[in-house]
């Protein structure tokens, strides 16, 4: 009796072969292409969204042609890498990257800093091409994942039901309850820059402010609690665990009144004349789940510009 053929074996990835990887990739995302299908020959996911929502926003509006900071600061070009194989049909095979890169803050003066960037780099079963779809910076600049691998430096996963102090399958979903108030485990702990977001989660006030006492502004986050890709184990046996949310704050100016933008991340949005606008946020968050009853931890994040819509002021 012939037995069921079994699952075809992915083809190992070495350490070597991810940074070759990573660094492929950074030279293709360094492009002003305009074409949705080059960015999604590189990029799948939360990060190809954030892309295509650029896309959509330059067309209508044109560039943002500011100019970046010059005297970039020097940046370590090592690059880190992590290859994991889940055994999961469907589940493809992934590469956890670190790097430094030189960035600026989007906002107020420009400012040069270095920070390291951790990537998530996905290849479906029958190999192909290997696509960034997510990505956030650590605290520091030194900061580097303390993953655990095997005898062949492949990194470990954790399955989605381990029990750890949560879940790794139900850490975001459990992250954002906590942060938007809807709800909380009270057997779960979480850290003091965690409980600090919470605290100041949905205010108002200090973002009418900011935008010179708007009439109005109204706040909307949208979670997606499945997490991006597998569950990393660490070195202490925790774990890392990627999670996007969208976060939308609408304002309004009131009649006869407009805000100018001088600085944006969104592309063809500055010195336009908005009397009504939506900012929309991609926050791409990797929490560090500990194996005992620790707090739950943010270990990178990051929020990108994504969406911007808007009525510009009329006087008539």
């Amino acid at each position: 009796m012939d037995s069921a053929p079994s699952a075809k074996a992915k083809p190992p990835v070495s350490v070597d072969e991810a940074q070759r990887v990573l660094k492929a990739l950074d030279k293709k995302d360094d492009s002003d292409s305009l074409s949705p299908s080059y960015w999604r020959s590189i990029q799948e996911g939360p990060w190809l969204d954030r892309t295509l929502a650029r896309i959509d926003s330059i067309k209508a509006r044109g560039r943002d042609e500011s100019q970046n900071p010059t005297n970039r600061p020097h940046v370590d070009p090592a690059v880190r890498a992590w290859v994991a194989m889940p055994d999961t049909a469907g589940a493809g095979s992934w590469i956890l990257g670190a790097q430094q890169v030189s960035s600026y803050a989007i906002g107020g003066e420009f400012k040069n800093t270095v920070s390291m960037r951790w990537s998530l780099i996905h290849r479906a079963d029958d190999g192909g091409a290997w696509r960034t779809a997510f990505t956030a910076d650590a605290p520091s600049k030194e900061d580097v994942p303390q993953i655990a691998v095997d005898g062949n430096g492949t990194a470990q996963i954790v399955a989605p039901n381990a029990h750890l102090a949560v879940q790794p399958g139900k850490a975001c979903g459990a992250y954002f309850d906590y942060v938007t108030r809807k709800s909380a485990d009270e057997h779960l702990r979480w850290s003091s820059q965690i409980d600090t977001y919470r605290a100041t989660y949905g205010q108002t006030k200090p973002i009418r402010e900011q935008l010179g006492n708007a009439e109005s502004v109204n706040i909307q986050t949208k979670a997606q609690r499945a997490p991006v890709g597998p569950a990393w184990q660490t070195k202490d046996g925790g774990a890392l665990v990627a999670c996007v949310d969208v976060n939308t704050v609408t304002a309004d100016m009131g009649p006869g009144r407009w805000l100018k933008l001088t600085t944006s991340g969104w592309d063809g949005t500055t010195g336009i004349r908005w009397n009504k606008f939506t900012q929309t946020m991609m926050q791409m968050t990797i929490l560090k789940v500990p194996a005992g009853s620790s707090d739950i931890s943010i270990a990178a994040q990051s929020t990108w510009p994504y969406k911007f819509d808007g009525t510009e002021y009329s006087e008539h």
